[in-house]
């Protein structure tokens, strides 16, 4: 169900259902926005903590602690669309 406040452009620049090739988005694309914002702080936050344990377990290389962090930032990949899809509703 379309927002009623917001106004689908086609890709000729003309408002929907004047003229044709409308983009039509699902349901989901609202939520997106919101899922990136959360996932800038939660990514960060999890891959600092994820550095943090690798340091704390003796792991001080370069390579455990870019592993280390690229982990936390891709688990907490799931973990803001669980988290955006409960606040959007």
């Amino acid at each position: 169900m379309p927002n009623p406040h917001l106004t689908w452009i086609n890709a000729r620049g003309m408002p929907e259902g004047q003229g044709h090739g409308d983009i039509h988005r699902d349901q989901e694309a609202p939520m997106l926005p919101l899922m990136l914002i959360i996932h800038i702080f939660l990514g960060s936050t999890a891959a600092g903590s994820a550095i943090v344990v690798a340091l704390v377990l003796g792991y001080d290389t370069t390579v455990p602690i870019v592993v280390a962090a690229a982990a936390g930032f891709l688990a907490s990949i799931p973990a803001s669309w669980m988290i955006a899809k409960r606040l959007a509703g």
